[in-house]
């Protein structure tokens, strides 16, 4: 039996790294650029991971429009965006001059990422983010990964499959994790809850104090999400009342050290968020109608687990302890669409936390019913690994080119000559096109050497700089220095003058 569970604990460790290498490929096909993706969302990354930044940097954020934990997560997990920006920049300490000892690093970003806009301008500042994503995301795979694993132990193979497979395909899942925004941050607090709630081992205790800490993470990242709570104290059990006063004052504690820079002035605060609520009822320049066209809107793109509550018929086959917050699942989404058909606006993301309710729900479905069907394809756990290894490899085996984005762009700005530099024809072929190879065989003077890099691209309306090692001195300092960032793809940067 213990030789069977290191199997299947081994198991599921492949399928996270197979996961996390194809959260990174994804997330290289979605660099915001001037001419490329996601554009005008990072005008919300502000928010977070600007302000988070900067308040890292220490500086004072009076813009409380969007709560502190997202921008708690960006200052955590800093420290790998860092490293992975570090490990990728350009230059040489005799060439940066008057940064000489501080070019790298955090005094980097002090000087160089003050508004959203240097997201699209500045490759260093991308990959600072890439690595936040990076990091953020693979949390994320760990927590479901855990429940999978939970699921399949007790011998719920087919909602162990279930859950993990149907959130990472979900639109909720799909339009969040390239964004840094509040919208993962929720989709994160609620999956750490759901394993919360299936882990057994642990103590009453424990779980009162991380429901507090869920709770208050919550309402931390808006005051929206109270809607929430319900489902998060399904896990809080207190025998005497007299405990409750002390867990209220933990409540309080929590909420307070995440919202410490926020409670400075507690009625920015409370004015910025209560200024969300009248946003979105009142609409974002496009006004629309309420009631039926709202939810319709809704259904399409979150069919179809935002109908999960309709699974409440199947009540009595869910499992004796899940019954609670089977309904509270069900409640919460019925409310959630009420309150959402009187808005005046509809944006998709803002609905990732209701997607995954229903697949909360619907997972919790199958795991009851599967105690009540007896066949022999449920416990033949070879189709299930199989089943999970064809998902995880999948991404492998698509066609993911995106060198139309670069030809794309450099038609619309309309360059007349071009240097395409450590590439060839054969990967991608561009007409007025001269192609170099660019790598240091022999040692080289740094101050010489960057000039003679300054000297090669000069001429050029624009540059297509393959994203490899030797590349990095271009595409990272001499081109930004000289250049626009107009698109990148997980293999090309393309500036332009």
């Amino acid at each position: 039996m213990i030789k069977k569970n290191r199997l299947v604990f081994s198991f599921f460790i492949l399928i996270f790294f197979i996961l996390s290498i194809n959260t990174l490929r994804d997330l290289s096909f979605s660099y915001p650029t001037e001419y490329g993706v996601y554009t005008t969302e990072i005008q919300d990354e502000y928010h977070t991971l600007v302000l988070g930044t900067r308040e890292l940097l220490g500086e004072k954020n009076q813009i409380n429009r969007v709560g502190s934990f997202s921008r708690l997560t960006v200052k955590l997990l800093s420290p790998v965006g860092v490293l992975y920006m570090n490990n990728n920049l350009g230059g040489e300490h005799h060439v940066t001059l008057d940064n000489q000892h501080d070019y790298s690093g955090y005094s980097y970003l002090n000087r160089n990422f003050v508004k959203a806009q240097n997201i699209l301008q500045d490759p260093n500042i991308q990959n600072y983010r890439l690595g936040i994503l990076f990091a953020r995301n693979a949390l994320f795979i760990t927590v479901l990964i855990s429940i999978s694993y939970i699921l399949f132990v007790r011998g719920r193979k087919l909602s162990s499959v279930f859950i993990l497979i149907a959130i990472l395909t979900s639109a909720s899942f799909n339009i969040a994790s390239p964004i840094l925004y509040t919208d993962f941050s929720n989709l994160l607090i609620l999956c750490l809850f759901f394993l919360i709630f299936l882990t057994e081992s642990l103590n009453p205790i424990t779980k009162n104090l991380l429901a507090i800490f869920f709770a208050a993470a919550l309402i931390s990242n808006g005051l929206s999400n109270i809607i929430f709570l319900p489902l998060i104290f399904t896990i809080f059990k207190v025998k005497k009342l007299k405990y409750l006063a002390i867990y209220l004052i933990c409540f309080i504690g929590i909420f307070y050290l995440l919202n410490i820079n926020e409670l400075r002035d507690p009625i920015n605060y409370l004015d910025s968020q209560l200024w969300n609520l009248y946003h979105y009822q009142t609409g974002h320049y496009l006004i629309e109608p309420v009631g039926i066209s709202i939810l319709m809107k809704i259904l399409r793109f979150g069919f179809p687990w935002v109908g999960s509550f309709v699974l409440l018929i199947f009540f009595k086959f869910i499992d004796k302890e899940d019954k609670k917050l089977f309904v509270f699942l069900c409640i919460t989404q019925i409310l959630i669409l009420l309150s959402s058909s009187q808005l005046r606006f509809f944006v998709e993301r803002n609905y990732a936390g209701l997607i995954v309710l229903g697949i909360f729900i619907t997972s919790l479905t199958i795991k009851g019913l599967e105690k009540n069907i007896k066949t022999n394809i449920l416990n033949y756990q070879k189709l299930v690994f199989i089943v999970f290894i064809v998902f995880a490899l999948f991404p492998f085996f698509r066609d993911d080119n995106f060198n139309y984005r670069i030809e794309n762009s450099l038609a619309d700005i309309g360059c007349e000559n071009t240097l395409a530099i450590n590439t060839s024809k054969s990967e991608i072929n561009i007409d007025k096109t001269d192609y170099i190879k660019v790598e240091i065989t022999e040692t080289v003077e740094a101050p010489e050497y960057f000039k003679t890099l300054e000297e090669l691209v000069q001429p050029y309306d624009c540059l297509i700089v393959s994203d490899v090692f030797e590349s990095k001195n271009i595409s990272t300092f001499v081109a930004p220095q000289i250049f626009n960032l107009g698109n990148r793809t997980d293999k090309f940067l393309l500036f332009y003058k």
